[in-house]
């Protein structure tokens, strides 16, 4: 068992991590889910640990898995990863249930935007930094 698991430090700053993440307020947390304030203020505090059942709709909410709640956060981990809208879920999902050849395809059309939307990126960089070596 990790030693982690129950520790209410690491679940509030978990907790605290996705909401700054996610840029929702405690108000909203609490709205969406019908926990009440002074609840999430002590799991927050970490003077109290949620029930199973709360850390669930919490990780449902957050679209994370509850050891994401749980467990001490790695350094090393990629949050880059983390899906920040509804729109990138949705990708993601119908992405997955296409079949391989067709993935083939999204992935030459991602990397084809991928490597137009860099190189303009890089050119208009370099048009700045030849405009300041100018002046």
């Amino acid at each position: 068992m990790n030693s982690d698991l129950g520790n209410k430090t690491i679940m509030a700053s978990n907790i605290r991590y996705y909401l700054r993440e996610r840029n929702i307020k405690r108000t909203e947390l609490c709205d969406a889910l019908g926990f009440k304030y002074s609840t999430v203020s002590a799991w927050l505090n970490a003077e109290k640990y949620p029930r199973i059942d709360k850390i669930e709709k919490m990780a449902n909410y957050f679209r994370i898995s509850k050891s994401d709640l749980v467990e001490r956060r790695s350094e090393a981990r990629e949050d880059k990863y983390i899906i920040r809208d509804e729109r990138e879920r949705e990708h993601i999902e119908k992405y997955r249930a296409i079949s391989d050849e067709h993935k083939e395809t999204v992935d030459a059309q991602i990397d084809y935007f991928y490597k137009k939307d860099n190189f303009v990126k890089k050119e208009s960089q370099n048009c700045g930094q030849e405009e300041s070596d100018v002046g």
